[in-house]
């Protein structure tokens, strides 16, 4: 039996207190989050791009990680509060 109230998600105003979001909600949540990461992806690459540019690539290391993964309606849940994979799993990338 799996528990999930997304207390992080059902703050805001457009969320209902209770059961599933519905579709088009659900459609702007997930490009919302892929917009972040794109932003994330962007800023690294400016990072790296100013190493190289200083010439200090190859003598800086760069680590990101993340804490947990994140639901994107993935089993009917979001947010980050069960035991599937998909919150699991985290970021390690190391330059």
């Amino acid at each position: 039996h799996l528990i999930s109230n997304w207390g992080e998600l059902r703050a805001y105003d457009a969320i209902p207190a209770e059961g599933p979001v519905s579709d088009s909600v659900a459609r702007e949540l997930i490009h919302g989050y892929y917009a972040c990461v794109s932003y994330t992806d962007a800023q690294v690459g400016m990072i790296l791009d100013a190493l190289e540019e200083l010439d200090l690539e190859r003598s800086t290391i760069v680590i990101l990680w993340g804490d947990h993964g994140w639901n994107l309606n993935e089993h009917g849940l979001w947010c980050k509060h069960c035991n599937f994979n998909t919150s699991l799993r985290t970021t390690l990338m190391l330059k």
